[in-house]
């Protein structure tokens, strides 16, 4: 649990000291039209033809900071995008577990490497979510 605790902590650490690196964001926009856009549209505004096929409608992504005050929900962003932590008592999931998915992709078994294969995903997925600030009207 203090690990948990501990990961956290410099997860929200990394993720406020937001990258200016263009390189950062260029591959959190290939990153979402790569994952996010067939549902959430390549404007993040989730109106796209895919949307009636969906169980549940698909967030307006360019209104997460306006719906949380004005703040990007940087650590709730993270949340729904990796997906790993599961909490049975709240349901299902309608949108993908990608940090599974990114999980699966960093490489064959035989060059597993769980330090690495964790840093790939955060990086993944941070990348993302400094794109999805991009995006906050």
């Amino acid at each position: 649990m203090l690990k948990a605790a501990v990961c956290l902590v410099l997860l929200l650490a990394a993720a406020g000291a937001r990258s200016a690196d263009g390189n950062s964001l260029e591959l959190g926009r290939l990153e979402y039209l790569n994952s996010c856009a067939v549902c959430h549209g390549a404007d993040g505004r989730g109106q796209t033809p895919m949307a009636t096929q969906l169980k549940a409608e698909p967030a307006n992504l360019r209104l997460l900071a306006k719906r949380n005050g004005g703040n990007f929900p940087t650590a709730r962003a993270y949340e729904m995008i990796d997906g790993r932590l599961a909490v049975p008592a709240h349901g299902g999931r309608e949108m993908p577990v990608w940090g599974q998915r990114y999980t699966s992709e960093a490489g064959p078994a035989h060059n597993y490497h769980p330090y690495r294969t964790e840093a790939e995903v955060r990086s993944r997925i941070l990348a993302l979510i400094d794109y999805l600030y991009t995006l906050q009207d």
